[in-house]
């Protein structure tokens, strides 16, 4: 389990990947997260995304955890 934000961030880092760039280059993109907790799930495929060439990152949250980190 993963008990800190610091833990958590550690546990996103790199594990996203987009297998057709092209696609997202100067794009808009809705991302779409079923449960918000500390929210490194979202600012890791953010900083993906941003990385690869998406021009504006809109975040939807479904749900957010009670006592989540913010």
């Amino acid at each position: 389990m993963f008990n800190t934000g610091l833990l958590k961030k550690d546990n996103v880092k790199g594990a996203f990947k987009f297998n057709r760039p092209s696609l997202i280059n100067n794009k808009i993109i809705l991302l779409v997260d079923d449960i918000f907790d500390s929210g490194n799930t979202i600012k890791e495929i953010g900083l993906y995304l941003t990385s690869i060439g998406a021009k504006i990152i809109i975040p939807l949250v479904i749900a957010k955890t009670v006592g989540g980190d913010l």
